[in-house]
């Protein structure tokens, strides 16, 4: 169980009011020197008044967190190993208690995959969707995962916000599914690119 990704849909979720998702949500994104870029809307939320203290932590050149709240949306930039912390300090932000840096979890996993990537260029989008829900897009044009079969996955279950969806078209790795379902998002990636 991935504590931070639970907290993540879970708060995400609990906004889901029928008209905020469909203006407003999460936009993850790769960056090219590389890391990662995480948009999280906080407007006609609780926290969309909430003052923020600019973070940056600079390790490395790999390692690196910079957060802030600007324009009414959080947003965080980091290092190809930093898309947790990011959403860690997003939850430390809202109150959560709850985060753990020391399980080994799907996020870890995506993280350190990419982070292996050296010699392939990823573009990686994490949105979230206005039904609601999340899509996760991987561009595998040029890399070595171009020509992998993929198959098509489509899990229907009785509550109508767990779902997913997997597929791969026009050199674009896809996969969609409910509120809840971002960790099962990640891992359908995961077993994809291990298998």
């Amino acid at each position: 169980m991935d504590i931070t990704l639970d907290e993540i849909q879970e708060w995400y979720e609990s906004q889901c009011d029928g008209d905020w998702e469909h203006s407003y949500g999460f936009h993850i994104k790769t960056l090219e020197n590389p890391g990662w870029k995480v948009l999280i809307a906080v407007a006609e939320t609780e926290w969309e008044d909430e003052p923020f203290s600019e973070l940056t932590i600079k390790r490395v050149d790999d390692d690196w967190v910079h957060c802030g709240v600007k324009d009414r949306y959080f947003t965080g930039f980091g290092g190809p190993g930093n898309l947790k912390e990011i959403f860690d300090v997003f939850l430390e932000w809202i109150g959560s208690t709850m985060a753990s840096k020391e399980m080994i979890t799907s996020l870890d996993r995506f993280q350190e995959w990419y982070k292996a990537q050296k010699d392939e260029h990823f573009e990686i989008t994490l949105d979230t969707l206005d039904n609601p829900g999340w899509t996760l897009k991987v561009t595998l044009t040029e890399t070595k995962l171009k020509d992998k079969p993929c198959e098509e996955i489509s899990i229907d279950r009785e509550d109508e916000d767990d779902w997913l969806r997997r597929w791969v078209k026009d050199e674009k790795f896809r996969c969609c599914g409910g509120p809840k379902n971002l960790d099962e998002i990640l891992t359908a990636f995961l077993n994809w690119v291990e298998s």
